[in-house]
């Protein structure tokens, strides 16, 4: 039986060229990707900005946040396909915008039942026999705070054909008592196709329509199978 997050997001992040300027409520709503009246909870939100250097704003089901290198649509609230629709339709407004990166995360907030579960996935996924043996007074203590692995396509040993890589990572939950928080990214390298004449904006769309839904798919069996298999490890 697959393990359900108490808590559950999506972040989608464009690495680029962009003028923060541009993008307000009025605009998404204008191009019609915004309601009327998540134009005006946008509007009226205390964390309102719109400038050149940066520009702010969210309804109760995303934030966006725009510098002039970074684009960054993060959901709140329960997730759908609103908010991949949100994304690759905003960047489809911008053909012609330099991008060079796209990243498609996930967060996913655990409850584990016990205390001692909570604590065996983390010595199970960094075991602490070295570190037990480094501090070896009995009133010090090793836990994992932190680890990523990172997944390449590509044998062990040969450099990688792209710069497209997925991040898992592991640390503890602060919002959630014995919680473990698990993050997946899916970073893509983004380039203009010559070939068919597609710009870098539109490979990034393409990535943000086709790979989405399947990336959140992945993202659940991985967090699922990380903490699953940490706690069916036979104890040492």
């Amino acid at each position: 039986m697959a393990l359900t997050p108490e808590i559950f997001g999506s972040t989608i992040v464009a690495r680029g060229a962009f003028n923060p300027a541009i993008f307000s409520p009025d605009w998404l709503e204008n191009n019609g990707l915004l309601g009327a009246e998540d134009s005006s909870a946008a509007r009226q939100a205390p964390s309102m900005m719109v400038s050149h250097q940066i520009s702010v704003f969210e309804t109760d089901w995303f934030t966006i946040q725009v510098l002039e290198n970074q684009f960054v649509l993060q959901s709140k609230g329960a997730l759908s396909p609103a908010f991949t629709d949100l994304a690759a339709g905003t960047l489809t407004l911008l053909p012609h915008t330099p991008i060079t990166a796209i990243g498609l995360n996930y967060v996913g907030h655990y409850r584990l039942q016990t205390e001692n579960d909570y604590h065996r996935v983390g010595d199970v996924l960094a075991p602490k026999t070295i570190w037990n043996e480094l501090y070896p007074d009995e009133n010090s203590s090793a836990g994992l705070s932190n680890l990523t692995i990172l997944i390449r396509q590509t044998k062990r040993g040969k450099l990688p054909q792209t710069g497209d890589a997925k991040a898992i990572t592991v640390q503890p939950s602060e919002r959630i008592k014995f919680g473990v928080l698990m993050s997946y990214n899916d970073h893509h390298e983004v380039s203009a196709n010559e070939s068919n004449n597609q710009t870098s904006a539109e490979r990034a769309v393409e990535i943000v329509t086709l790979d989405w839904e399947s990336s959140w798919k992945d993202a659940l069996r991985v967090f699922d199978g990380v903490i699953s298999k940490a706690l069916a490890s036979p104890e040492e």
